[in-house]
């Protein structure tokens, strides 16, 4: 705030001159974005006053305004006040003129209205006398009417001795009563509503209050267009304090949306407000879920029937409450994860010290099953929740689907929870965006503007949790696709950071290096006690050429990984390369050091990178050039294909020659495997491959096949298989 001012004369006849400007102010949850000011006001007689205060963005008591704006103009003897405030849905005016003497403004409200967007107009029926000082305040007969609401109050207020208000409303919206408490929820249905109180120093305050609504609901609009509704019904409000006790009474029925019965009563006995005892009951049964979203962040919808049974004892200050809470075929989605939880029952027993629940949901095809106690010290839980549930289906977003059966243990002490248990992932798919060229967020990142956050507030997670994979979890990303198991360990500790200790394992899979799909032979994520998305990484894929196999050991960390080259027979380096890059032979590259045979291999190595890439764009698997070792300068463009596990086709066309071949391959069991060929030649040939310790197991080209008419070609064992689809 920029301010200044100068302030004197005595509390009767006081002169103030004042501007300021500021903004973001806060004063115990209350708030003002913005504050422009400029008094001048001179209470001597016959001297100017005036002034304009203007508020932006007023929230008191969890009402905002969004305008607020009051202007003083005239002298002591002919002075005009104007105020206007704005709170959606409602704006009202109001202009009262009068004289200032003795230091007390004398006058009446001439003219005032109350106007929204929805057909209400209420207007001033005739002048209302207003006075007021620094000592007291009267005003007399303030009465406004519309086309069918009427609305009256009158009051006086003395600093020193008594004070009284009244005031009545017939058919007035409820909104108008409502207004700047909420920017998406509108009330409906109308109040009539009567009330007078009265009090005077070192007495209780007393009154009384009937309010009859009618047609009361809730609506509330949701960020995609759709509306939800919640019937509060038809039925009545009484309150009544005298000053031995008080006590209030409430009906509201909704028909088959539910309805509220309570009652409450107490002594006033003692001084003290918070000592007086008190005794009453509530009972409610509600369909109107659908607001559910707008207290719970996340939830998106949200139905089923609501019941509640409540005892009320103790003091004002230090209520005693105690009863049941039963939520019956309640439905929730959230949208986010594509979480739907069906069928979910829960009963819950709570007083003023613990709350004891427990409940079951289907998820999916799932279902699940909770229960718990919790109880309250210094306002805050501690207890234990148990969470038990079999293939829930926890995510179901393009980007992952997950299955999971949980065992998890909560204590929750304080701010702190700490979790324990194992949970199994029986089935799941992950293939998120690309993330070929994203980065982590750096470790000095600061947010402009973020909201501090009180370390206080902030909740503690520690977690032990052991995750086993099931045998149907795949995986489709970072060039890997691949079906996985294994089982870790996850540990959170204090400081929040997550540790893993096990192995997750690539029971099967393709990975992606220099275009080509190669299989994996093996696979492994090792976590031994290091940060969760940073494990050691251990895999080894390779590709079986004609008299050659060629591969990648990729190790290291999964954010800095190291990649390798072998071959078996042993090639240099650089040969390795072209071979995965553009296919080919054994004899193939060898011969790489002949005259003009550099050349040759970059282009065809350029090649083999263009096919490919154009080869992913079309929905081809395998795109590559492969040159046939026993005749010159026979290079073709292969495309190929897998119609299922066990069936590969691939189309070759010659670049040199006008020839086209189309294969297939059949794979039976672990050695046997059929293939056809029609092209320039015709065959057929049945390959028989034996296991070879040096290759791990693997399967070993079998010696060279011979063709009808007697030329011998080198047999190419099958593929491996890709994973089965999910």
């Amino acid at each position: 705030m920029n301010a200044r001012g100068r302030f004197a004369g005595t509390p009767e006849m006081p002169l103030l001159l004042f501007k300021a400007r500021g903004g973001d102010f806060e004063w115990r949850g209350n708030t003002l974005a913005g504050l422009n000011a400029d008094v001048d006001i001179d209470l001597a007689a016959g001297r100017r006053t005036q002034g304009q205060v203007d508020l932006t963005n007023l929230t008191v008591a969890g009402r905002t305004a969004q305008k607020v704006s009051l202007t003083l103009s005239g002298s002591t003897d002919a002075q005009r006040i104007v105020a206007s405030m704005e709170a959606a849905p409602l704006r009202s005016t109001l202009a009262a003129e009068g004289v200032i003497a003795g230091g007390q403004w004398q006058g009446a409200i001439n003219s005032m209205a109350v106007t929204d967007a929805q057909n209400l107009e209420l207007k001033l029926v005739a002048p209302a006398p207003l006075r007021f000082s620094a000592r007291e305040a009267v005003l007399e007969n303030l009465c406004l009417t519309g086309m069918a609401e009427r609305f009256c109050a009158s009051g006086t207020r003395d600093v020193a001795g008594p004070w009284s208000a009244r005031f009545s409303a017939t058919a007035l919206p409820l909104r108008t009563l409502t207004a700047g408490l909420t920017q998406d929820m509108a009330y409906e249905g109308t109040i009539n509503i009567a009330g007078e109180a009265a009090g005077a120093p070192g007495t209780h305050e007393t009154g009384t209050l009937r309010a009859q609504l009618i047609d009361a609901q809730l609506r509330h609009q949701l960020g995609n267009g759709r509306e939800e509704r919640m019937a509060l019904g038809t039925g009545s409000v009484d309150a009544a304090a005298t000053l031995d006790g008080f006590s209030a009474k409430v009906e509201l029925d909704a028909g088959d949306s539910g309805h509220i019965r309570g009652q409450l009563t107490g002594q006033r006995n003692t001084e003290d407000w918070r000592d007086h005892p008190i005794r009453g009951s509530l009972e409610a049964s509600t369909t109107g879920l659908a607001l559910l979203d707008i207290y719970v962040g996340g939830i998106d919808r949200a139905s089923g029937r609501l019941a509640t049974n409540v005892n009320i004892a103790g003091t004002l200050g230090t209520p005693s409450i105690e009863g049941t809470l039963q939520l019956r075929e309640a439905q929730i989605d959230v949208y986010q994860v594509n979480l739907s939880l069906r069928a979910l029952q829960l009963d819950a027993r709570f007083d003023a010290k613990a709350l004891e629940l427990s409940g079951q949901t289907k998820v999916g095809d799932g279902s699940a099953s909770f229960n718990g106690r919790l109880a309250w010290r210094d306002r805050e839980p501690y207890g234990t929740l148990h969470v038990e549930g079999e293939n829930l289906r926890v995510v179901d977003v393009p980007e992952a689907r997950i299955e999971a059966s949980p065992k998890l243990d909560f204590k929750l002490e304080g701010r702190r929870i700490e979790a324990n248990g194992e949970v199994r992932v029986p089935r799941g798919r992950l293939e998120p965006a690309d993330l070929t060229n994203a980065v982590l967020a750096s470790g000095d990142e600061v947010l402009v503007g973020a909201p501090p956050v009180d370390p206080a507030m902030r909740w503690t997670v520690v977690s032990n949790i052991r995750l086993t994979l099931g045998d149907d979890v795949n995986i489709n990303s970072l060039g890997l696709t691949a079906k996985l198991g294994g089982s870790i360990v996850l540990r959170t500790d204090e400081s929040q950071i997550s540790r893993g200790q096990g192995e997750l394992n690539v029971i099967s899979g393709k990975y992606a290096a220099l275009g080509r799909q190669l299989d994996v032979q093996r696979g492994r994520l090792i976590f031994n006690n290091g940060p969760l998305g940073d494990p050691g990484i251990d895999l080894r894929a390779q590709k079986v050429f004609p008299d050659v196999t060629a591969g990648v050991n990729v190790r290291g960390s999964l954010r800095a990984p190291r990649m390798t080259f072998f071959s078996e027979p042993a090639i240099p380096q650089s040969q390795i390369a072209s071979l995965i890059l553009a296919g080919g032979s054994l004899e193939t590259v060898q011969n790489s050091n002949n005259p003009g045979a550099a050349r040759n291999d970059l282009l065809a190595q350029g090649g083999a990178i263009l096919a490919q890439q154009i080869g992913s764009r079309v929905g081809i698997d395998d795109v590559s050039l492969e040159s046939n070792s026993f005749a010159q300068n026979q290079t073709s463009l292969v495309l190929g294909r897998y119609l299922s596990p066990h069936i590969y086709i691939s189309y070759g066309i010659s670049l040199a020659e006008a020839i086209n071949t189309l294969k297939l391959r059949y794979t039976i069991g672990d050695n046997w495997t059929i293939k056809t060929e029609a092209g320039q030649e015709r065959s057929a040939d049945i390959v028989f491959t034996v296991r070879n310790p040096r290759f791990g197991g693997r399967k070993k080209p079998a010696t060279p096949a011979v063709s009808p008419d007697g030329s011998a070609r080198p047999a190419t064992p099958p593929p491996q298989a890709p994973p089965a689809a999910d």
